[in-house]
């Protein structure tokens, strides 16, 4: 049974990777529109996580490098804007 499921996945990859871009560029569109900036960074964190697999999975490795200093600036940005936010929030 464990091979079965592992070989129904591996069969619908291909079939998954546009739909995750797809679900990608919606989120990053909602995300853009939004004026809240903690929102737009968590989003874009989520949209680029899917970039990257997509980006590793068609062997793009300059566009998941790419990806990875996104993540990476994300990163930086939700520990020195967005935590300081919630601890004051907590307070």
């Amino acid at each position: 049974l464990p091979l079965r499921s592992i070989s129904f996945v591996v069969s619908t990859l291909p079939l998954m990777l546009p739909s995750m871009l797809i679900f990608a560029k919606d989120l990053s569109t909602i995300a853009y529109g939004n004026k809240n900036t903690t929102v737009i960074r968590l989003v874009s964190f989520l949209t680029h996580i899917c970039y990257l697999g997509y980006n590793l999975s068609v062997t793009s490795y300059e566009g998941a490098i790419a990806d990875g200093v996104l993540l990476v600036s994300l990163i930086i940005g939700i520990i020195r804007f967005d935590l300081p936010k919630l601890k004051k929030e907590e307070k």
